[in-house]
């Protein structure tokens, strides 16, 4: 996986996590409704949003990343959250050609990760 530099508009505003948060947050119009998405409180969500919790474990940040961030997927050509390449980690689905197809192209993706992430 390529790790890009940050813009100087990403590095004055935070890092890449504080920004997908802040996005979720203004689409989906509540705490409450992020939460659901990244399946933790509401609670824990407005204490990392007002940095009482600072900074926060790196799982929930892989879980911000993996949950609210969104790839174009170069073999369906569809927007996708990032945690749906985890996929491509997975034994190769035989049983049905689509699906395997999708695993051949994911096995070369630049968003492929690089190891599986463990979620709480």
């Amino acid at each position: 996986m390529l790790e890009s530099k940050p813009t100087l508009l990403e590095s004055i505003k935070g890092p890449t996590w504080r920004r997908l948060l802040r996005e979720a947050l203004a689409e989906l119009g509540s705490k409450q409704r992020v939460a659901d998405r990244l399946g933790v409180s509401r609670p824990y969500v407005s204490r990392v949003m007002s940095g009482d919790i600072d900074p926060p474990p790196q799982t929930f940040i892989d879980r911000v990343t993996y949950r609210l961030e969104v790839v174009q997927c170069p073999h369906t050509f569809q927007q996708q959250p990032r945690g749906d390449c985890r996929g491509a980690l997975a034994p190769a689905p035989t049983h049905n050609p689509f699906r395997l197809a999708l695993w051949q192209r994911c096995q070369t993706c630049e968003h492929k990760p690089a190891h599986p992430e463990k979620e709480s």
